[in-house]
C-alpha cells in the first residue's frame, strides 16, 4: 500500500494511490520518508520533500537511500499525476444577422471545448436561471422574442476543475415594417 509501508519511500500524501487527478496550476507537495539519508526524485530534486505545480501529466518516482546505504525506490510503482486543463469555456452564437424573429432557432457553441462535462444554463425572465440538462458542445435554442435570453455553460472534469463561461445575451431586436 503506497505511503503506509516502511519499504515505500513516499510517505505524504499518506493516502497516495497509483493515479492522482489534479487541475492544471494545482500545487502538490510530496514527502519522502524522513528516516532517509538522501533522496532523488524523478524531477531531479534531492530534498526530502518537493512541491510541484501541475502543468503536464507525469510519472513521479523517488529513490531514497537510508543511513546503511540501502536504496528504497518507487520505480516499480510510480505515482501518475494526471493533469486536467483548467478550461474556462468561451461560448458564442452562430447569429450572423444581428437579429432574430419569433420562432427562429439559433445555435450557441463552445469555441474551445476540452475533455470534461459541459452543462448549458439558460436565463428566462419568468423562470430565472435553469439547467437545461444538455451536455453537448453546442446548444440550439429559440430566444424569447420579447425579453431576449441569456446563456452560459458550466464546465467540470474528473479532477474537479470547475468553471463557468462568459454569458451571452440575446436581446430582442424590433424590426420596422
Amino acid at each position: 500500500k503506497k505511503g503506509t509501508t516502511p519499504n515505500y519511500p513516499i510517505t505524504n500524501p499518506s493516502s497516495l494511490i497509483n493515479t492522482l487527478l489534479v487541475c492544471a496550476g494545482d500545487t502538490l507537495i510530496f514527502e519522502g520518508d524522513n528516516s532517509g539519508a538522501s533522496w532523488l526524485w524523478s524531477t531531479g530534486d534531492t530534498t526530502s520533500s518537493i512541491s510541484i505545480v501541475a502543468s503536464n501529466s507525469m510519472f513521479l518516482e523517488l529513490t531514497m537511500t537510508d543511513s546503511t546505504g540501502f536504496a528504497w525506490t518507487s520505480a516499480c510503482t510510480p505515482v501518475y499525476i494526471n493533469v486536467y486543463p483548467n478550461n474556462v469555456p468561451v461560448i458564442t452564437t452562430t447569429d450572423t444577422l444581428g437579429y432574430f424573429c419569433a420562432g427562429d432557432f439559433q445555435t450557441l457553441y463552445i469555441v474551445n471545448p476540452d475533455s470534461g462535462l459541459y452543462t448549458w444554463q439558460v436565463y428566462h425572465i419568468s423562470t430565472g436561471w435553469f439547467n437545461t440538462g444538455d451536455h453537448n458542445y453546442s446548444y440550439n435554442y429559440s430566444p424569447d422574442p420579447v425579453n431576449g435570453s441569456q446563456f452560459y455553460v458550466t464546465y467540470s472534469n474528473p479532477a474537479g476543475c470547475n468553471s463557468n463561461s462568459n454569458i451571452v445575451n440575446i436581446l430582442p431586436q424590433p424590426i420596422p415594417f
